[in-house]
Order: structure tokens, then sequence, then C-alpha cells
């Protein structure tokens, strides 16, 4: 990932067009472990601590857990998360030492100006399944169907809102790569068990800010991966 003075706007969205051309929507095959990824920064030291998770659905626990630590290499822009978030995340997930069936990011997929939100990215450069789980919507409108709440985009559907009927904050699901709204929806509604994130996303949250308190400061030398 190049530094932040050689970020180009006009680049990131060629690159994110070129992802956007790649994603497979299909129906998700019933998981048995589920990654999930999360960052959490140190602005004191510009270091992004991501953490990585596999949750054995079936066992209903944590079976693997991976960290890494980079400098975090351009400040938050919304919708290009991607360029700030997706080297820890894949350098995470290459050390998590076991095998998963699905991936879910915190973060849009397809629901995203270009159709390349972080979790899409994500999949297509790892060839693998990937699920979009936010708190807020970053492009689009709300529209009711019958008991759901969609969000809509250039006249497709592009998220579903989680919410228990109104009783829960709500977290808008999206398809990244390799998986489609309905199935992806139904991975969510079967891990989100209380009203924040979905199990394996929450203990990936938890685990990215303990590293941040536990390294204060300590960082690796910056990693580079290949971002499209």
């Amino acid at each position: 990932m190049p530094p932040l003075t050689r970020f180009s706007r006009e680049r990131a969205i060629r690159v994110q067009r070129i992802i956007a051309d790649k994603v497979l929507i299909k129906p998700l095959s019933q998981p048995r472990v589920v990654a999930a990824v999360d960052v959490a920064y140190s602005r004191a030291t510009a270091t992004s601590h991501a953490a990585a998770v596999a949750y054995d659905v079936r066992a209903g626990k944590i079976v693997a857990q991976s960290t890494a630590q980079v400098r975090t290499p351009l400040p938050y822009m919304p919708g290009f998360l991607a360029f700030r978030e997706l080297t820890p995340m894949l350098i995470a997930l290459s050390r998590l030492g076991t095998r998963y069936d699905v991936i879910l990011v915190d973060g849009h997929g397809i629901s995203h100006p270009r159709g390349a939100g972080i979790a899409t990215h994500l999949g297509v450069i790892m060839d693998r399944p990937t699920v979009g789980v936010a708190k807020k919507i970053l492009v689009g409108r709300l529209v009711k169907e019958g008991d759901r709440m969609l969000v809509y985009h250039e006249g497709r559907p592009v998220a579903m809102v989680h919410d228990r009927q109104g009783r829960w904050k709500p977290l808008y699901v999206s398809p990244g790569h390799r998986s489609d709204l309905e199935s992806a929806y139904r991975l969510v509604d079967m891990l989100r068990t209380t009203p924040g994130l979905p199990t394996p996303l929450k203990e990936a949250d938890k685990l990215s800010k303990a590293l941040k308190k536990a390294t204060r400061g300590r960082e690796e030398a910056p990693r580079n991966a290949k971002l499209f």
C-alpha cells in the first residue's frame, strides 16, 4: 500500500471498479467455521491493530485467533476503508492457522458507492466467501418489504437491516463476495445472539482492542499487501 503522500482517489476508484467487476454473488453453503476480522487504531502511534478469530458454529466457541500490527497508512475516508484496513486484515487472517468457510468483516460489502466495500475487496483478493456487517449506512435508501427492511442502491437491494424487529440497534448486512443477500442475512441472524455484533465479530473486536491496549505503541515493521 502506498504511503499517504502517494494515495490517489482516482486510482483507488479505478481499483474499486475492477474489484466490483470480479464479484460473484451466490448463496453461501452452511458454514462449520466462521472467521471474523476487525481493526482497532492507536492515534498516538498511527498503528493499526488487527485481530482475526475462527468460530466453530457447532461447538459455539472460538477455536483459533491471530493478530497483526502495522503502521496505519491513511486517515479514515468514507468509501475507501479497504485502503486503510485491508493490509492488517490480510496479515491477521494469514496467521489464523485453521480452515474456515466464510469471513465476517466489520464493514460494507456491495453496499458501497462502487459496489466494492472492504468485505467485497477482501473477498475478491482472497477469493473467499465474505459478508459485510456495518453499523451505519454508507449508500442507498431504506425500503420496507413485508417484515424486512432493505437498503436499495441504483435500483437493487444491496443490504438488509438486522434489528430483531426494531428491538436491537440495526446492523447493515451485505454480501461481500461468493455470498448473497439472503444467505448473508441468515448467517448474521444465526450468529447474532445479543444486541451487539455477531459473536465472531464481537470476539475479533475485543481482541483487537485488547491488543491495542497491551502493546501501547509497540508495533511491527510496516507491511505491504497486494490490494488488487
